[in-house]
C-alpha cells in the first residue's frame, strides 16, 4: 500500500511538472508571435539647436553734439534713417514753446494724414471693397501674433495702420466717419498754438548718413568695429558693464548716428560652444541670432573672429548688416545663437531597424545588376544595359553595401546590407521602410528627424511618410506580419 502511495505522489509530481513545461512553452509561443506591439505616428517635427549666451551690440557710431543751450525737441525718432546735414533736433529757449512746436507738428501731421485718407477713399473704386477688407484681416492676424510675442511696439503700429483702414473703408462705402468735422477741429487747434508760438527754433544737424538714438551709454569709443576684433576673452570680460558716464560726458550731447548697415554681437562662449561655432563657419554652414529685444526675428550672421584664451574660453564676435530701428537702439541683451534647425519626420530612436533588404537584378529600366571591383578593388554593384554599358544605380541604393547571397532554393540574389529602416502597420499588414536620418543627438532615448523623402512615387514609396504607423515595441517583426 505504501508503494503504490509513493508511486502515486511521484506521478502527480511528474505530471504536475510536465504541465508547467507545456504551459511555459505555449507562452514562449505565443510571446514570440503575439507580444504587444506599440506604435507611434510619424509627424513633421522642427528641433532646432541653439546656445543662449548674453554679449554686447557693437556698431561705429558718432557722437552728436552742439553748444546751443536749451530745451531739445527731437525731430528724427529713436533708430530712424538720418542723412547727413538732416535735422535731428530743434533746440527752444523754453519748456513751454519746445511743447508748444511739438504740438504743432503733431497736429499738422495728422491733418495731412487725414486729407491724405480722403484722397485715397475717392480714389478707391467700390470693386476694391473686398481688396481694403483683405487688408485689415491680414493687418489683424499680424495684430494677434505680435500680442502673443509680447511685441508691443508691433502692436501700438498695428492698431494705427489697422484703424486707418477702418475709416479709409467706411469712407468707400459712403460712411460718414466724421473725417471733416475732425480736420475743421484740428485745424482750429493748430491756428490758436500757431499764432502762441515763438519764432524758429535753433536747430541741431546729422554729422553722417545713418541711423539716429537720442541718448549714449559710453561704449560709443569703447566698442567699435576695430576695437572688438582685437579684445582678448579677458578684457571684453572687464570692459562689459564697467563703463559710466558723468555730467560732463552727457554735456552738450544730442544723441549719436550709427554709421553704415553692419553691426556686430560680441559674447564669451566656452570651448565645447566655440568649437560647434568654429565647425559650422568653416563648413559655410548658416548661423542666425535672435536678441530678445527683437522678438523671434533671426537675423543671419557669420563669424567675424573667435579670440581664445589658454583654457578655451573665447570672445566670438558676429556680424550683421540687417539694421532695425530696434537694433540700432540695442547694446546689451541677451541672445539666442541658432547653430541647427532641422525639419522633417520625427521618430523615436528605439523604431530604428538595421535591415537588409533584396535588390532586383533586372530594375524596372531592365538594367542588370553586376558585383564589380571598383578602381581601389572593392566590391560595388553596378547595373548595365544590354549593351555592357554602365547605368546609375537606383537612387535609395548604397552600391556599396549590395552582395549577392544564395536564398533557399540555391539562385543568387542581391542584398543591400544593414540599412537603417523601420517597421510600419498599414491595413492591419507590417511592411519595412527606410529611412535617412538628417538629425540625431546621440542620446539613446531621443528623437531622430528622418528626410521626407522627394523623387518618383516607386522612390518615395519606399521611405516612411508623415502619418505613418511606426513600430517602436515589438517581438518577431518581419514584412508581411499580420497584427490584430
Amino acid at each position: 500500500m505504501k508503494k503504490v502511495t509513493r508511486r502515486l505522489i511521484i506521478y502527480t509530481i511528474l505530471g504536475t511538472l510536465g504541465l508547467l513545461f507545456l504551459f511555459e512553452i505555449i507562452l514562449q509561443i505565443y510571446n514570440y508571435n503575439y507580444s504587444r506591439i506599440k506604435t507611434e505616428t510619424a509627424v513633421f517635427t522642427t528641433i532646432v539647436e541653439s546656445i543662449e549666451t548674453d554679449g554686447y551690440v557693437v556698431r561705429d557710431e558718432q557722437v552728436v553734439r552742439t553748444d546751443k543751450s536749451g530745451v531739445f525737441a527731437y525731430n528724427a525718432p529713436d533708430g530712424s534713417r538720418v542723412s547727413s546735414g538732416s535735422v535731428v533736433a530743434y533746440v527752444y529757449p523754453t519748456q513751454e514753446q519746445a511743447e508748444t512746436h511739438q504740438k504743432i507738428k503733431k497736429l499738422s501731421g495728422e491733418i495731412n494724414r487725414l486729407k491724405e485718407l480722403q484722397a485715397e477713399s475717392n480714389a478707391t473704386s467700390a470693386s476694391n471693397q473686398n481688396l481694403l477688407m483683405k487688408e485689415i484681416d491680414d493687418k489683424n492676424l499680424k495684430l494677434v501674433r505680435a500680442v502673443e510675442d509680447c511685441d508691443f511696439e508691433a502692436v501700438n503700429s498695428l492698431r494705427q495702420q489697422i484703424m486707418y483702414l477702418m475709416t479709409k473703408y467706411n469712407l468707400v462705402i459712403g460712411k460718414d466717419d466724421g473725417v471733416d468735422a475732425r480736420i475743421s477741429e484740428l485745424s482750429s487747434q493748430l491756428a490758436t498754438l500757431t499764432s502762441s508760438a515763438s519764432s524758429a527754433p535753433a536747430t541741431v544737424g546729422s554729422p553722417c548718413t545713418g541711423y539716429f538714438i537720442s541718448s549714449i551709454d559710453g561704449y560709443e569709443d569703447v566698442f567699435t568695429s576695430t576695437s572688438i576684433l582685437e579684445m582678448s576673452p579677458e578684457q571684453f570680460e572687464k570692459t562689459a558693464g564697467s563703463v559710466t558716464l558723468s555730467d560732463g560726458d552727457k554735456a552738450g550731447v544730442v544723441g549719436k548716428v550709427a554709421t553704415g548697415f553692419t553691426w556686430y554681437y560680441a559674447c564669451l562662449l566656452d570651448k565645447k560652444q566655440t568649437d560647434v561655432i568654429e565647425e559650422r563657419a568653416k563648413a559655410n554652414k548658416p548661423i542666425y541670432i535672435v536678441l530678445n529685444a527683437c522678438s523671434n526675428e533671426e537675423l543671419p550672421v557669420t563669424v567675424s573672429t573667435i579670440n581664445r584664451q589658454e583654457d578655451g574660453k573665447a570672445l566670438v564676435v558676429f556680424n550683421c548688416r540687417i539694421m532695425s530701428e530696434i537694433l540700432a537702439n540695442v547694446r546689451n541683451e541677451s541672445a539666442t545663437i541658432i547653430i541647427g534647425k532641422y525639419k522633417g519626420l520625427g521618430i523615436s530612436k528605439a523604431a530604428i531597424r538595421s535591415l537588409d533588404f533584396e535588390v532586383p537584378e533586372v530594375d524596372s529600366r531592365g538594367y542588370t545588376g553586376f558585383i564589380e571591383n571598383d578602381e581601389n578593388g572593392t566590391p560595388v554593384f553596378v547595373r548595365k544595359n544590354e549593351n555592357g554599358e554602365p547605368k546609375a544605380v537606383e537612387s535609395y541604393v548604397d552600391p556599396y553595401k549590395v552582395v549577392a547571397e544564395k536564398d533557399s532554393k540555391g539562385n543568387t540574389v542581391f542584398v543591400e546590407k544593414n540599412v537603417q529602416a523601420v517597421y510600419v502597420i498599414l491595413a492591419n499588414e507590417m511592411y519595412s521602410k527606410r529611412i535617412k536620418i538628417i538629425y540625431d543627438n546621440g542620446s539613446n532615448d531621443s528623437t531622430v528627424i528622418c528626410e521626407v523623402m522627394d523623387g518618383t512615387a516607386a522612390e518615395t514609396s519606399r521611405y516612411i511618410k508623415q502619418y505613418d504607423n511606426v513600430v517602436v515595441e515589438g517581438r518577431n517583426l518581419y514584412d508581411g506580419k499580420i497584427v490584430n
